[in-house]
Parts: C-alpha cells; structure tokens; sequence
C-alpha cells in the first residue's frame, strides 16, 4: 500500500479551488474594496474593544532616548503590552512608530535594543529596529506579541517541543477568533494611545517590523487607515508556498485566506499609502519566484491608483532582517 502525502492533497486542492480574486488589473477601487471585505469576514468571531486606558511605569534612562513599559487596555480579552521609547531631543511633535517585533528570543527586549538581548543582536545585526528609530529622532512603540516577552505566562503549558504559535490559534480556532485578529486589534489601541501623547504629530503615524513584525505590518497597514506609512521586511513569501512546504506559522493569516488571495493582494490593501518592501538577497525563508510575483501584483496596484512613487522595492545583500538605512531614507520622505 502507498504511503499517501498530505502535501499531495493539498496540490490537488489548490489546483481545484483556484483563489478566486487574484488582482489582474481590474478596476481596482472596486477590486480593493471587495476584496477587503472578503478578507475581513475571514477573521472569526467579533472581540470588542474597549475605550482607552493605560498605565505607564517610570521612565528608564536609555541613553539617547528614555524607556518605559506601557499596558493598555485593548479588548475584552487583552491588553496591549510593550516600550515607549521617546527620543530626549526637544521638539514640540514626533513622528511615530509601531515597530512591530519578529519571532526573537527576547522579544520587544530585542528591537529596542536592551543589553539583555545583547547575544541576539550579535546573532541578528539589525533587529534592534526600534533602537534605531527613536534615536532617529521618532517615538516608538515595540509591543509584545502573544507568546513572546510579557504575554507568554502560558508557555510552561505549551512545553518546549510544541510551537508556541501553532498552539495558540488551535486554542483560539476551537472560540472561532484569529490571534492574528487579535493582535490587529491590539494594534489599533497601541494607535490610539500613541494619538493621545501631546508629543506625537498624529498625523503621522507609521509601523515597521521584520519576519512576523513584517507580516503584522502588512495586515496592521491593510485594514487600519490611521497607519500611514508601512515598512514591511522578511515576508515576501506566499501563504500558498508556507502552505505547500508545510512550513507556515498559523497566527500569521486568517483561516481561508487562499480563498480569496495570497501576500500581494494584501499588501495592495495599503494603496495608495506609502509601503516599502523589503528582501535579504540571502534571506532562507523567501523564494526569489515567490518575492517577484508579489512585486508584480503590487506594483500594478500602485500603479492603478497613480501612486507609483509611494512603492519602494528593495532587495539587499543580506539576511532575514529589516535593512534600517533603507528604511530610514523612505520614512524621511513619506512620515
């Protein structure tokens, strides 16, 4: 008797049930605005939010900038938890940042950058993010995400062989709701609360992220026009090749999602707002095939709007990292 592959199955299903809004050039507004909604549907179940509150502990002294931890009240289920990093220089009003985390050891400790995290810096030279944009004159949040830093109370049940993502949407997926669900709405209070400080210009409000932090920042700049500027980086790479290699991390999507469309049609929700992408020439994770068809999808979005100049492409030698430099020089121009 053969031994049957799952992976086999899913071939043929995905050969059967081609996704059904794929962006060819149609009238985009239109196209954008079905699509967001069929996407939207996917989340599950409805979590209410709540109005905002929040408690901040004393200021730490970072050198260039101050630090301190920030938990807000996000929805009924949740708080938003994280750093505020605020540069010393004076000014009366600061662009400011979501500088979403990827899956690092020390979660938020390592975007902005804390001694303590010092063996992943070494290890992963450029995922001090958040460090980088408050000293370049931006107020940053570096939240935690469910599972990572302060919001992994839960792990002595997880154990240290079962994956610490996987685990939780199966939970969650048994109520009907999407941690990925639940972490946009996180993110909308973080905005919320970032809209509140007399210090930043709310108006210009932006979100970075590298790995998981790249896929928070495409789903978090898709469906939250407050956002207005995405830096995006380590995840130009398919659902359907995630899928395909059996590989993916199940709170980086919403169930069904390839129904409907892959990583290009949703990184064209952000038009015609300003998005950079950015690739590690030696970035593992990411198929070249993979990286130039979502370029070419969301190229003709930008394109459609008649906004060519607010999309930077960027691919770089190196690693699965943000390339700072480079995102710096789009953030100057577009926040």
């Amino acid at each position: 008797m053969t031994n049957q592959d799952f992976r086999t199955a899913l071939d043929k299903f995905a050969q059967s049930h081609p996704t059904e809004m794929e962006y060819a050039q149609s009238d985009f507004s239109s196209w954008q605005s079905e699509f967001k909604k069929n996407v939207f549907k996917l989340r599950g179940r409805e979590i209410k939010r709540l109005p905002l509150k929040f408690h901040m502990e004393p200021k730490e002294n970072a050198g260039a900038h101050t630090r301190r931890k920030v938990l807000i009240d996000a929805t009924e289920v949740s708080a938003a938890a994280g750093y505020l990093l605020v540069p010393k220089s004076r000014r009366k009003k600061y662009p400011a940042l979501i500088a979403s985390p990827g899956h690092y050891q020390f979660g938020k400790d390592t975007v902005a950058g804390l001694p303590c995290a010092g063996s992943e810096l070494r290890a992963n030279p450029g995922s001090d993010y958040g460090r980088a944009a408050v000293e370049a004159g931006y107020v940053v949040f570096v939240p935690d995400w469910w599972g990572w830093g302060d919001k992994c109370a839960h792990l002595e049940a997880v154990g240290p062989v079962r994956d610490r993502c996987n685990v939780i949407q199966m939970a969650a997926s048994m109520y009907g709701f999407s941690v990925l669900y639940l972490h946009m709405l996180e993110a909308g209070a973080i905005i919320d609360y970032l809209e509140s400080l007399d210090i930043v210009d709310s108006s210009r409000i932006g979100i970075i992220g590298n790995s998981y932090g790249g896929r928070t920042a495409m789903w978090i700049g898709a469906f939250n026009g407050k956002i207005k500027c995405v830096v995006s980086a380590g995840a130009m790479n398919l659902f359907s090749e995630r899928a395909a290699s059996l590989s993916s991390c199940a709170i980086q999507y919403f169930p069904g999602i390839l129904q409907y469309g892959d990583v290009g049609e949703i990184y064209s929700l952000i038009a015609p707002r300003p998005l950079q992408l950015q690739a590690g020439y030696e970035d593992v994770l990411i198929v070249s095939a993979n990286h130039d068809k979502i370029a070419e999808i969301v190229k003709k979005a930008y394109q459609a709007v008649d906004k060519a100049d607010n999309l930077n492409i960027e691919f770089f030698h190196g690693g699965h990292t943000l390339n700072w430099p480079l995102a710096e020089k789009f953030l100057s121009k577009h926040l």
